[in-house]
Order: structure tokens, then C-alpha cells, then sequence
């Protein structure tokens, strides 16, 4: 059996790592597959992240 994205996961962590760019839910993938994070360790981080507005974060790219 052949699982799709687990190299695209690496690879992508990687990248957001290298050009400081957040990436939670890469992050907690990574965790899962690379550092033997459990799945529900995972969901319960995502979940209690603290709220902001990611629109900002573009409005300020412009």
C-alpha cells in the first residue's frame, strides 16, 4: 500500500520552517507521521490554538 503525502508533508514542513511561515496543520501532520505524536495530542493543539485573523496577515502582504 502506498500513502500519498507523506513525503509531500516532509517537504512542505521543511519549506515553512526554512521561510518562517506557520503552518499549523503541516506541523501537526509532521508530528504525527515524523515524531510519533498521537493523533488526538495532534487535534487537541490544533484545536486550542489561540483565534486571530489570517486576513490581516495578507492585507499586509499587499
Amino acid at each position: 500500500m502506498v500513502v500519498e503525502g507523506i513525503r509531500t508533508t516532509k517537504a512542505a514542513f521543511q519549506l515553512a520552517k526554512a521561510y518562517d511561515v506557520p503552518m499549523p496543520i503541516t506541523a501537526a501532520l509532521y508530528a504525527v507521521l515524523f515524531e510519533e505524536v498521537s493523533t488526538n495530542e495532534a487535534a487537541e493543539k490544533l484545536m486550542g490554538r489561540m483565534k486571530k485573523n489570517e486576513m490581516e496577515d495578507l492585507i499586509n502582504l499587499l
